[in-house]
């Protein structure tokens, strides 16, 4: 995607954004404040590899200590339907129910859009097979972006 995105960059001559590739966890290099905009597309449902426990909760206070006030968090919230809650705890998420989380850690909910598109299918040999290797768009599994402004 970052590639794709550095073309798109290069193509179009725009000079005012700024493409990082890192550990979301770790962006000290980037200060406070700093960015209109961050999406998270498909990676709220990741947990830690050690404790187990999910690391949605330390990116959107990352994602708030980054973002300019009034700045935008994208998330395009894919298998979110049973997510571990705070303390690791398997829960039945709807995706108001994964709104009100994201409000309860400083976000305005602003808008839902539907048309986020999950690529896991397009790199499963499995799902290839599955269409004889002609995997229509329609099959790839599609959801909202959910767009949040920042509290501070």
């Amino acid at each position: 995607m970052l590639k794709t995105v550095r073309n798109k960059l290069e193509k179009y001559s725009i000079k005012n954004v700024i493409l990082k590739e890192n550990d979301f966890l770790h962006m000290y290099d980037i200060p406070d404040s700093f960015a209109d905009l961050i999406l998270m597309y498909d990676v709220i449902h990741g947990n830690d590899l050690k404790t187990k426990l999910p690391v949605r909760f330390d990116y959107y206070h990352e994602a708030k200590r980054i973002l300019k006030s009034d700045g935008i968090l994208s998330i395009a919230p894919f298998e979110c339907a049973n997510l571990k809650d705070i303390n690791g705890k398997r829960k039945k998420y709807s995706l108001e129910k994964l709104v009100s989380e994201i409000e309860e850690n400083g976000y305005q909910f602003k808008e839902k859009i539907d048309g986020a598109i999950h690529f896991d299918y397009y790199h499963s040999e499995y799902h290839w097979k599955k269409c004889s290797d002609n995997m229509p768009f329609n099959y790839l599994e599609q959801g909202p972006v959910l767009n949040f402004y920042n509290k501070k």
